[in-house]
């Protein structure tokens, strides 16, 4: 684990999230095209990273408890968006909330989208130490 970690030293879950870089090694790209906001090409994804060639997608249907973390994120901008509504026009106000969540969700959608894949494979990796990270070493 160590080894690895002097290998990659530029691991920041920061960069990692908003640039979607394998959670590995924090180096390849997980999806094909850099720009989420590409809607016809948003959602492909690199089968194995091109540094240390982890396996991006484990098995068929991996990334459906990706959705439980986008779930997860979504109500917590959610929330914050309702307290700061509250705090600026009042609470009678129920209707902006209504319009600028709803706009605000739409358009971090493909962000959201693989900010949750990138978590949920960091956090898969953490829980399993690793194992079927590098298919061809096994």
């Amino acid at each position: 684990m160590q080894k690895e970690e002097a290998v990659y030293p530029d691991r920041s879950a920061l960069k990692i999230i908003f640039k979607a870089k394998c959670p590995k090694c924090g180096q390849g790209d997980m999806f094909k095209h850099p720009n989420p906001y590409n809607l016809k090409h948003y959602d492909k994804m690199n089968r194995y990273c091109s540094n240390c060639n982890m396996d991006f997608e484990n098995e068929t249907g991996f990334y459906y408890g990706a959705m439980y973390v986008s779930y997860a994120f979504s109500i917590s901008l959610s929330v914050i968006n309702f307290i700061w509504t509250i705090l600026a026009f009042g609470f009678g106000k129920i209707w902006i909330f209504l319009s600028i969540n709803t706009a605000m969700l739409i358009i971090l959608w493909p962000f959201i989208f693989r900010a949750s894949r990138v978590l949920y494979l960091w956090m898969m990796d953490l829980m399993f130490k690793g194992e079927g990270a590098r298919p061809d070493e096994a």
